[in-house]
C-alpha cells in the first residue's frame, strides 16, 4: 500500500509528541523519533538500502529503490521538490519477496530532473532520505519539433528571397571534432552510465549529444567483436584499491571456447599473471566469475588495465593513485572509560572519504563510530564513542598508498565507590588536533586553490593562444586563397583577350585572301585549294584551343566567355563574307587522336620479397633463425636490429642461400631480443625476436632424478633437482597427483636454482609417483620419478576356493596379497588345526604358488588352515580359512530323469544329466537299475563294481 504526497510541507507535531533527531547507520538518512521512550520490541523506521542519485539518458526508465525496516512496518511515500508525483507518469511498486520499494519513472524527460524524497513513517517516528535525478538530453523531441513547426510564422516568397545568399562558399567547411584519447573511449565502453559524467569531466568533454552518438556506434562495434569469443558478459566492477594494499577488479563472462586464452594488459603492455594469489598479478576464477588482483600496489601500478580474450577487448578499467600524503598524522589518545576518543588527520589533497581501520578491521559509520569530513575535505575525523577497555588497540587511517596509525589507550575507572554500579557516560572528548589542525588545513586549502587557479589560468592562456594562432592561420589562408583567386582571374582575362584579338585578326586576313583569290581569275582554283587547306589547319588550331579551355579551371571557364563571343562574331563575319562572295561554308573538323592515351609499357617491379620474416620465439642459450625470400638471387639484403645495422660476427651469422636471406643468432641472450628488419632494393620486411627463459633442467641431473628411490618403511626419502630459468618461479611437488604441502613429515626447500623434497618416516602408502612442477611466465617444466617404500606384504586374500575334498585329500586355492610390499612373494607358510583340538600343526613353506593339496587327512574330519605370505621384507599377517571337511558324508544329489533317446528290439538308449549337488566330491559313475512292467523287483543293469562312466548326456544301451 502506498500514498502519493502532493505537498512538501512537513506535517506539524501532534499534541503530546516530541521530535528527537536520531542518526542512522546509513549515511544521508535523517530519523525523527516521536516518543521519548520506545516500547519494548518497537523501533523507529530506518533505511537499510537508500535510493541513490541517478544520471540517466533521456527516454530511458529511471528507478529509485529503497529497503526500509521498523516495527510496526512503516508506510513508504515519495515526493519531489518541484512538482507532483502522479499515477499517470510514475509507478510506485512494492516487492514483498525482497521487501524493496521502487519509484519508477518510465520514458524520463528533462522536466523530471529533480530532487526526490523517500519517507518511511510509523507511529513512533519517521525516516527521510533524498536522491537526485539528472537527465542527459539527447536529440530533438518530435512533439517539440512539431509544435515549433505549427507555431512558426509563415514566410512569404519575398522574405525568403531576401534571406538567400548572394555568394556561394567554394568549399563547405566540416565541423572539426576534438581529438579524443583512445583511453577515454576504452573507459567509457566499460563504465556504468552513472560514471559517464565523471569521466567526461576528467577529459574535458562537453558535447554530450555527439558523445553519446559516437559511443553508441563504438558499443555496437565492440559487442560484435565480443560475440565471437564471449557468450555472456555482465557485472563489470571497476578496479578498486583495498585497505590491505591490493587492488581488485572483477567481471562475469561465459566463454564460447573454454580453451580460449585470457590476456591482461597495462597501458598496452601484456602483463603475466597466475592463478596463485601470492604473485604480483593474479587471477582467481570461481565458476564464471573472474577476479583480477594486483598485490602490493605501488605508484608504478597506476594505469589502464585491459582484459582481452583471443585478441578481443573485453573490459577496461583505470587505476588511479591520488598523490595524497598526511600533513598531520593521527596521534595516540589516552581516554578514560566511557569517554569519547577523537583521531584527526590532515591530508594534502581533498578526498571525500578515507579508510579507517581498527584492529585490522574496516570501520563504518554507526552507533560506535562517527566518521566526519570537513567542508574542504582535508580534515578527516574518527570518533570512538563510549570507550570501553575492549576498544583499546591500534587505529589506522588509510588514504591511497599512504597510511598512519596510533594507539588508543582506555584507562579503566578504578573508583571503589562505583564498583557494581553502572558508570555514567562522560560528555568530554579525548584527543583531537584543535586550532593548529584547522590552521594547517586552511593553509593547504589556499595552496590547493592557488594551484588550481594557476592551472585554470594556464589552460585559458593556452586555449586563447591556440585560438589566436588558429584565427591567424585561418586569416592567412583566406588571404592567400583570395590572392590566388584574383591572380588566376586576371591571368585568365588577359589570356582570353589575347586569343580574341588573334582570332579576329585571323578572320580578317582570311576574308581579304578570299576576295583577292576570286579577283585573280585563272589562278583561283589552285589558290582556293591552298586557302582551304590553310583554313582547315587554322580551324583545327581553334578546336584545340577550345579543348584546352574546357580542361582549364572553373575560374578560367567563367572568364573565357568573352573571347568565345568575340570568336563567334569573327567567324560569323567571315562566314558572312563568304556568303556574300557566293562560296559554300566548310564545316569544322576536329582532330582525332591516334593511338592510346598512355603508351603501353612494361614496368619492371624490381626486387621484392616473396616471403617475409615471421616472429620467432627462442629459448635463451639456443640458436634463433630468421628467414625471408627475395624474387632475385643477385640482390643482397641488409639487416637491422632496432633500427641499427648489424653485420656478421661470431654470434651472428648472415647467410645468402639462393633467393633465401637468413640471419642466425647463436646462443641467444636476453639482449638479442628486439625487432629485426631486412632491406633489399628499397623493400623491407620486419619481425620480432623474443627470448624466453622458461625453467630448464640439466639432462644429467634429470637422468639422476628419474631413478626410482627405494627405501624401507619408516625411513626418510629425499629428492633434489637443480634448474635454471627466469625468476620468479613457482615450484610445486606432487605425490600420485596430489600436491604436497609442508607438514610434520613433508619438508620442502625452494631457491632460485634448486628445490629439495624430504619425506620423513615414509609408509607403504607413500609409494607412487613423485613429480616436481616448475613454472614461470615463460613456461612450465615437469620431472617425474618413483618412490618405492618396501614393507612386509599384506595378508593373502580369501575366500578360499575348494578344488577337491575327499576322504583322502583336501585341495584348495586362494588369492595373493593385495600389496606385496614392493617385493615378490617367495613362499606361503601354512599351519593346520583339526577342529576339536587346540594344537596347530605346522605344514611349513609350500612355495610361491597360491594353492595347496593336503593328503594327510582323515575321512569326515574338518580342518582349518592359517596362511601367511613371505617376502624378502618379512612375513605377512595370517589369513584363516573356513572349516573344510575331508571326504564329506553327504551323498550327491539325484541325476535328472533319464530320457529315452532311441528304442530297438534288442536295446534302449538312455540319457541323463549329472546332479547339481555332487556332495563336495567328484562323481565316480552311475548305477542304472531296471524292472519289468508290472513287477516291483529292480535289478542292476551294470556290474556292481563297474559304475557307468559318463557326465551330461551320457548314453547306455540296455539289452533284454
Amino acid at each position: 500500500m502506498f500514498k502519493i504526497r502532493k505537498s512538501k510541507d512537513e506535517e506539524p507535531t501532534a499534541p503530546g509528541q516530541v521530535r528527537i533527531k536520531k542518526r542512522s547507520r546509513v549515511p544521508g538518512v535523517m530519523i525523527t523519533q516521536y516518543v521519548e521512550e520506545l516500547p519494548e520490541g518497537m523501533t523507529t523506521p530506518d533505511f537499510t538500502r537508500k535510493p541513490i542519485a541517478l544520471t540517466i539518458q533521456e527516454g530511458k526508465m529511471a528507478i529509485f529503490r529503497a529497503v526500509v525496516t521498523g516495527k510496526p512496518a512503516p508506510t513508504v511515500t515519495w515526493m519531489r521538490n518541484n512538482g507532483e508525483i502522479t499515477e499517470e507518469m510514475y509507478k510506485i511498486i512494492y516487492d514483498a519477496s525482497s521487501g524493496e520499494h521502487q519509484l519508477q519513472i518510465p520514458d524520463v524527460s528533462v522536466d523530471e530532473a529533480d530532487t526526490y524524497k523517500c519517507f518511511a513513517e510509523n507511529e513512533y517516528g519517521k525516516a527521510i532520505v533524498t536522491a537526485a535525478l539528472n537527465v542527459i538530453e539527447v536529440g530533438y523531441k518530435k512533439n517539440r519539433a512539431l509544435q515549433q513547426s505549427r507555431t512558426a510564422i509563415r514566410e512569404i516568397p519575398e522574405d525568403f528571397k531576401k534571406t538567400l545568399k548572394t555568394t556561394v562558399d567554394l568549399e563547405p567547411k566540416e565541423e572539426a571534432k576534438p581529438e579524443i584519447d583512445d583511453k577515454f573511449w576504452e573507459l567509457l565502453l566499460s563504465a556504468d552510465k552513472k560514471d559517464y559524467e565523471k569521466i567526461c569531466a576528467q577529459y574535458a568533454i562537453t558535447d554530450f549529444r555527439w558523445l553519446l552518438k559516437k559511443l553508441s556506434e563504438k558499443k555496437i562495434e565492440r559487442e560484435q567483436e565480443q560475440e565471437k569469443v564471449v557468450e555472456r558478459l555482465c557485472n563489470l566492477k571497476p578496479i578498486e584499491l583495498k585497505a590491505s594494499g591490493e587492488a581488485e577488479f572483477e567481471l562475469e563472462m561465459s566463454l564460447k571456447d573454454p580453451t580460449s586464452k585470457i590476456y591482461l594488459f597495462k597501458d598496452g603492455v601484456m602483463v603475466p599473471f597466475d592463478a596463485d594469489t601470492e604473485v604480483k598479478h593474479a587471477l582467481k576464477q570461481v565458476g564464471k566469475k573472474f577476479v583480477f588482483s594486483i598485490n602490493g600496489v605501488n605508484p608504478e601500478d597506476a594505469g589502464l588495465y585491459q582484459v582481452e580474450v583471443d585478441g578481443v577487448k573485453i573490459f577496461s578499467t583505470d587505476l588511479k593513485l591520488p598523490p595524497i600524503d598526511f600533513l598531520v598524522k593521527i596521534q595516540d589518545v589516552n581516554a578514560e572509560e566511557r569517554e569519547d576518543a577523537v583521531f584527526e588527520c590532515v591530508i594534502s589533497q581533498p578526498l571525500k572519504k578515507i579508510t579507517w581501520m581498527g584492529k585490522n578491521v574496516s570501520l563504518e559509520q554507526g552507533d560506535k563510530y562517527d566518521i566526519l569530513v570537513s567542508e574542504d575535505m582535508l580534515i578527516h575525523t574518527l570518533v570512538v564513542k563510549d570507550c570501553m577497555p575492549l576498544d583499546k588497540g591500534i587505529y589506522a587511517a588509510v588514504a591511497g598508498l599512504k597510511s598512519c596509525n596510533a594507539w588508543l589507550i582506555v584507562e579503566a575507572d578504578n573508583d571503589p565507590n562505583s564498583v557494581g554500579k553502572k558508570k555514567a557516560r562522560k560528555t568530554t572528548r579525548a584527543g583531537g588536533g584543535g586550532a593548529d589542525l584547522l590552521k594547517i588545513a586552511e593553509e593547504q586549502n589556499a595552496k590547493i586553490q592557488k594551484e588550481r587557479d594557476e592551472l585554470i589560468a594556464k589552460a585559458k592562456a593556452e586555449a586563447e593562444a591556440a585560438a589566436a594562432a588558429a584565427a591567424a592561420a585561418e586569416a592567412e589562408k583566406a588571404e592567400a586563397e583570395a590572392k590566388a583567386k584574383a591572380e588566376a582571374v586576371a591571368k585568365a582575362k588577359e589570356k582570353a583577350k589575347e586569343k580574341a584579338k588573334a582570332k579576329q585578326k585571323t578572320a580578317t586576313t582570311k576574308a581579304k585572301t578570299k576576295t583577292k583569290v576570286k579577283a585573280e581569275g585563272g589562278e583561283g582554283t589552285d589558290k582556293a585549294e591552298g586557302t582551304s587547306d590553310i583554313e582547315n589547319e587554322e580551324e583545327e588550331e581553334d578546336v584545340e584551343e577550345e579543348e584546352e579551355e574546357e580542361e582549364g579551371s572553373e575560374t578560367a571557364k567563367s572568364t573565357s566567355s568573352k573571347p568565345k563571343k568575340i570568336k563567334a562574331e569573327g567567324e560569323a563575319s567571315a562566314q558572312g563574307a563568304d556568303t556574300e562572295e557566293g562560296e559554300p561554308v566548310q564545316e569544322k573538323r576536329k582532330r582525332v587522336r591516334a593511338g592510346p592515351l598512355v603508351p603501353d609499357t612494361v614496368i619492371d617491379p624490381g626486387v621484392y620479397f616473396t616471403s617475409g620474416l615471421s616472429d620467432v620465439t627462442a629459448i635463451i642459450g639456443t640458436d634463433a633463425e630468421l628467414v625471408c625470400r627475395l624474387s632475385s638471387e643477385e640482390c643482397d639484403g641488409v639487416w637491422y636490429k632496432d633500427g641499427t645495422e648489424i653485420t656478421a660476427t661470431d654470434d651472428i651469422c648472415i647467410v645468402k642461400d639462393g633467393t633465401y636471406r637468413k640471419i642466425i643468432i647463436k646462443n641467444c641472450k636476453e639482449d638479442d631480443a628486439g625487432k629485426y628488419r631486412c632491406e633489399a632494393d628499397g623493400r623491407k620486411t620486419e619481425a620480432v625476436l623474443s627470448i624466453s627463459d622458461p625453467p630448464r633442467i640439466n639432462p644429467d641431473d634429470l637422468t639422476e632424478f628419474i631413478k626410482p628411490v627405494i627405501i624401507k618403511t619408516g625411513k626418510d626419502a629425499a629428492f633434489k633437482l637443480t634448474f635454471v630459468g627466469r625468476e620468479p618461479m613457482k615450484i610445486q611437488w606432487y605425490n600420485e597427483g596430489e600436491e604436497l604441502l609442508e607438514d610434520t613429515h613433508v619438508k620442502i626447500e625452494k631457491s632460485s636454482s634448486h628445490s629439495r623434497l624430504l619425506l620423513t618416516k615414509c609408509q607403504r602408502k607413500t609409494t607412487g609417483e613423485i613429480k616436481i612442477k616448475i613454472k614461470n611466465e615463460c613456461g612450465t617444466t615437469e620431472a617425474i620419478t618413483q618412490l618405492v617404500v618396501l614393507d612386509k606384504p599384506t595378508p593373502p586374500l580369501g575366500p578360499v576356493d575348494i578344488i577337491e575334498s575327499s576322504s583322502t585329500c583336501i585341495e584348495f586355492k586362494w588369492r595373493p596379497p593385495k600389496n606385496n610390499g614392493g617385493s615378490p612373494i617367495t613362499d606361503y607358510i601354512l599351519e593346520r588345526q583339526q577342529i576339536g583340538r587346540n594344537s596347530w600343526k605346522k605344514l611349513g613353506k609350500i612355495g610361491p604358488e597360491s594353492k595347496y593339496r593336503d593328503t594327510d587327512v582323515d575321512h569326515g574330519r574338518k580342518y582349518c588352515y592359517h596362511i601367511r605370505a613371505e617376502t624378502d621384507q618379512g612375513i605377512s599377517e595370517m589369513m584363516e580359512t573356513d572349516d573344510i571337511q575331508a571326504g564329506t558324508k553327504a551323498y550327491p544329489g539325484p541325476p535328472s530323469t533319464p530320457k529315452i533317446v532311441s528304442a530297438f528290439k534288442d536295446c534302449i538308449n538312455l540319457a541323463w544329466s549329472a546332479p547339481s549337488n555332487t556332495g563336495g566330491t567328484n562323481i565316480l559313475g552311475y548305477n542304472v537299475e531296471k524292472r519289468k512292467n508290472g513287477s516291483n523287483l529292480w535289478s542292476l543293469v551294470n556290474p556292481p563294481d563297474e559304475p557307468i562312466k559318463g557326465t551330461v548326456d551320457t548314453f547306455y544301451n540296455l539289452r533284454n
